[in-house]
């Protein structure tokens, strides 16, 4: 705070404030207020009212009664909130940021505070401060220690969701081909789903693709599953372009019916609801199981008419596998 400043916030005439600094540069041997330019010259306001005190109780400067009642007031107020903000290790500082709990803008301003106060409390570099000596916390700082977090979560999240479909799928299907490539059409909904945020140019939760990668993946594989189960049981009668037209006649009602009460349930979630992070997830969700119903109708007949052969040649035979030896003696057992 300047002098004027000061004198506008404690309702004293601008001389008595320029006074009132010329002395608490004298006596911190700052001459700037007595000798330069005192208009200038700024004191945080903590700072000058502690001098205040001081220099009310050492009888150098005297008030009338309603100032002294006003600086008594001020002074209990002070005391109660250094009580909050100075410790015996930390002091504390409080902002309010007009700036948007996630994104560059607030990611820049974290760093910037911590590395400005670092800079101020090692006293501009001389000391060498803990790693734990600034500390910055709040609704920004969870917000970025969440997105710090996301990429190793995320990368165990999808390795994981991935990893128990394709185990299933594998003993199910018992063919590496289908559970790849089954897999693969509903990876492919997922990136396309997450694609809209960066075409449209809008931020999304990180804990919303968390949540969102793992739930499509999970729920909508069963569209695949259906139309799959159809196309191996078609193919037994009818050549595979034939088999799969069938399959997707046959499965259309159930796929379609499926997907859009989960697409229905979600966007009535991103409509009805205020907060932004279920909001964001319904949405999220909705969008994604209508893609996933899009790229399982018109996408994977494709896909599994071309990977015919790689799903016939991968085929396993877990009975032989796990089997062994018993195995091929039942087989030479039948055969005699």
């Amino acid at each position: 705070y300047t002098a004027r400043a000061a004198s506008e916030l404690l309702g004293v005439d601008i001389e008595t404030a320029k006074l009132l600094y010329a002395l608490y540069g004298y006596e911190h041997d700052s001459f700037q207020p007595i000798l330069g330019d005192s208009d200038a010259f700024a004191v945080p306001l903590i700072d000058m009212l502690e001098f205040l005190f001081e220099a009310k109780d050492r009888g150098m400067i005297t008030l009338d009664d309603d100032k002294e009642q006003m600086i008594e007031s001020m002074r209990g107020t002070l005391d109660d909130a250094l009580v909050q903000l100075r410790g015996e290790h930390y002091s504390r500082i409080v902002f309010n940021a007009a700036v948007p709990v996630e994104g560059e803008e607030s990611v820049a301003l974290i760093e910037n505070i911590e590395s400005t106060a670092r800079e101020l409390y090692s006293e501009n570099g001389k000391t060498e401060l803990s790693e734990d000596a600034i500390i910055v916390i709040g609704d920004i700082t969870s917000a970025k220690d969440l997105e710090d977090s996301f990429r190793m979560d995320n990368n165990r999240v999808s390795f994981l969701t991935i990893a128990f479909v394709f185990v299933v799928l594998l003993f199910t299907f018992r063919s590496l081909g289908a559970a790849v490539l089954l897999i693969l059409v509903i990876q492919s909904s997922i990136w396309l789903n997450f694609s809209f945020p960066y075409i449209t140019g809008t931020n999304l939760f990180f804990v919303t693709y968390l949540i969102v990668s793992a739930i499509q993946m999970g729920a909508t594989i069963d569209y695949a599953i259906v139309l799959y189960n159809r196309f191996q049981l078609r193919k037994q009668d009818y050549a595979p372009k034939q088999a799969m037209a069938i399959a997707v006649n046959e499965s259309f009602s159930t796929i379609l019916t499926s997907g859009t009460i989960m697409t229905a349930a979600g966007f009535i979630i991103a409509l009805r609801t205020t907060d932004l992070y279920i909001s964001s997830i319904g949405l999220t969700l909705g969008r994604g199981a209508l893609i996933s119903v899009i790229l399982v109708l018109t996408v994977l007949p494709q896909v599994l008419l071309v990977g015919n052969k790689l799903i016939e040649k991968t085929m396993i035979d877990f009975k032989k596998l796990l089997g062994g030896g018993a195995y091929e003696q039942e087989k030479l057992d039948e055969t005699k």
